[in-house]
């Protein structure tokens, strides 16, 4: 249902690109300029030289050439400490042996956009998911809130200004997220279920869904209506969570 990826407000991926082909570098670089989910931070033509800078370089993944002089790709994506990876790479007769290593995923070359897209969507999937803290700018304060994700246990469209969302935290906390929209909430915070149009409940709080109302199990401080009605575009989305508890 929501498909709309993060805008830049939030987390993107910080990419490390290790290829003995400048000509790549340009390329991405080009083609990811104003990516949403990406920023490449680190472009390497020397697989030794980035493996000695590594240890000390802040990226989320690294993107890997197979076939590379001095130290390949296999070998690097086993040095990378649990780093994930992707392997860009020409080397299809190689790529049994790269699997085996585990790889978010292999895009052989030569590749087209949608291709390396998909994969950059499913490193996002698998790794932005982990992402905990968040800066908003908020109605309350003239400086940025770092809310923590899975604090938010309920979220209500603003009732003035819709591109506002009203958040309410495990503390009682309330804040008023300032051009949020409900896509971009429901792709970085993963316990969150849409319930319809204006309203988001952490899914820990659903307690029955029954017919078109939600009952919420919730007696903290907070103040959260204890039944939500579901829009029908909301059902199946719901019901599907919920079966999967």
């Amino acid at each position: 249902m929501h498909t709309k990826t993060p805008s830049k407000a939030f987390k993107r991926l910080k990419v490390a690109i290790v290829d003995d082909d400048e000509s790549l570098h340009d390329i991405l670089t080009d083609m990811y300029s104003d990516s949403d989910l990406i920023e490449i931070k680190y472009n390497f033509t020397s697989s030794r030289k980035f493996m000695e800078d590594a240890p000390i370089l802040d990226f989320d993944i690294c993107f890997l050439d197979i076939s590379m002089p001095a130290v390949d790709g296999l070998l690097l994506a086993q040095k990378l400490n649990k780093k994930p990876f992707i392997f860009i790479t020409g080397s299809e007769n190689r790529l049994k042996e790269a699997l085996s290593l585990e790889p978010i995923d292999i895009v052989t070359k030569p590749f087209n956009k949608n291709r390396l897209d998909h994969a950059i969507e499913r490193a996002f999937e698998l790794i932005g998911e982990k992402i905990e803290n968040v800066l908003f700018n908020v109605a309350e304060s003239k400086s940025k809130v770092k809310i923590h994700l899975p604090d938010i246990l309920y979220v209500n469209t603003d009732e003035i200004d819709p591109r506002h969302k009203t958040v309410v935290l495990r503390d009682g906390t309330t804040y008023t997220i300032m051009n949020s929209s409900m896509e971009e909430l429901l792709y970085i915070a993963r316990h969150l279920v849409q319930v319809n149009r204006r309203e988001l409940i952490s899914i820990d709080l659903v307690n029955q869904v029954e017919h078109d109302l939600v009952s919420v199990k919730y007696s903290g401080p907070a103040k959260i209506p204890l039944e939500l009605t579901i829009g029908n575009s909301y059902k199946n989305e719901m019901r599907k969570r919920i079966f999967y508890l």
